[in-house]
């Protein structure tokens, strides 16, 4: 029997029922997808997107164009690449024009800025830069943008929800949406993934019922934005340990999204792992399952130490594909509900 005033433990059952609203927060380091996936999931379970939406990623789509064009032609003289330059007016024409979008005037006479960067992508030089995009900080994913640019350019365009997903603005602050799904309130935190954005992170611990961790597989060869030199993998791989131990996290279950899986595959061949000085010890050459479970297994030995008792459940995923961020997502649900039971003490 309990004690005088002890209050019996609830079932399983009673708990589930009584939790009505989940917090999850994503969390994860910059360009690492986080953002991509918070937008998938709105459109998936929540709001879709206004009219007012559509007109601003217009605008920054045109600026992720215009910035990723920006670091080309910068690239294409400090790599030394101006020899196979063949449309030299045209990269000093888009150097000097208002570059905050494809529909402006540039110092060409009738040519947009538009018109000169669907002109320069298909140049030798520039397409040598974009081969160094690694050393130039470009987001790979632009690339979607740049081969389309002769669509984004019409007056008339509005992004799909594709290039929505593709577009890139780094987070600042706490991004919060809610959805319904079956009778249930899940609470979605995007935060800032920048070092200058993670010391606002803690005012979101609170009352956590998961951490989804994303990860960007295809970013070992990459360094980090903010200083130049630190790889993005070890960044990332920093920043998971230092969430698993955090306090406040002891009993909150981990979910690992391992993102970007399709730029992996490209990358994998021309970029091999084992030649990236953190990462000598690979062995497992091309081959897409080798490298993921190399990189899982990493993750995996970082949570056993930071918490023995934890089980970090994984997925591998794209998150440019909203039927695969759905499925993994619906899978999740699952381990959710099961850890608020846990963490309830239910029995």
């Amino acid at each position: 029997m309990g004690g005088k005033g002890s209050k019996p433990k609830k079932s399983k059952k009673e708990v589930k029922a009584e939790v009505k609203t989940y917090k999850l927060l994503l969390l994860g380091t910059g360009e690492s997808g986080k953002s991509a996936i918070f937008k998938q999931m709105k459109d998936i379970y929540g709001k879709k997107f206004s009219q007012e939406d559509l007109e601003h990623y217009r605008n920054v789509i045109h600026e992720n164009v215009c910035e990723a064009m920006q670091l080309l032609c910068e690239g294409v003289k400090s790599l030394g690449f101006e020899a196979d330059l063949q449309n030299s007016a045209e990269l000093e024409s888009f150097l000097a024009s208002d570059r905050s979008s494809l529909n402006s005037q540039s110092t060409i006479e009738g040519k947009t800025v538009g018109d000169l960067v669907e002109i320069l992508w298909k140049d030798p030089a520039v397409q040598k830069a974009w081969l160094k995009r690694s050393a130039l900080q470009i987001v790979e994913t632009h690339q979607i943008f740049l081969d389309e640019v002769n669509r984004l350019k019409q007056s008339g365009y509005l992004p799909s929800k594709e290039d929505i997903v593709y577009s890139r603005v780094r987070s600042s602050g706490v991004v919060t949406e809610k959805f319904e799904i079956e009778g249930k309130t899940f609470e979605l935190y995007d935060v800032g993934g920048q070092r200058n954005e993670r010391k606002k992170w803690i005012h979101v611990f609170d009352n956590v019922h998961a951490v989804i961790f994303v990860n960007a597989l295809s970013e070992y060869d990459q360094v980090c934005f903010e200083d130049g030199t630190t790889n993005r993998m070890q960044e990332s791989l920093t920043l998971f340990k230092s969430m698993a131990e955090h306090e406040l996290f002891k009993s909150t279950g981990f979910i690992l999204f391992l993102n970007k899986t399709d730029i992996l595959k490209k990358k994998l061949g021309p970029h091999p792992i084992n030649e990236v000085p953190d990462f000598s010890d690979y062995s497992g050459g091309e081959d897409f399952d080798k490298a993921t479970q190399y990189f899982i297994k990493k993750f995996e030995d970082v949570s056993k130490v930071a918490n023995p008792n934890r089980n970090l459940y994984i997925h591998l995923m794209c998150a440019a594909d909203a039927s695969n961020v759905k499925k993994v997502f619906d899978d999740c649900r699952a381990v959710l509900m099961d850890n608020a039971i846990k963490s309830s003490g239910a029995v």
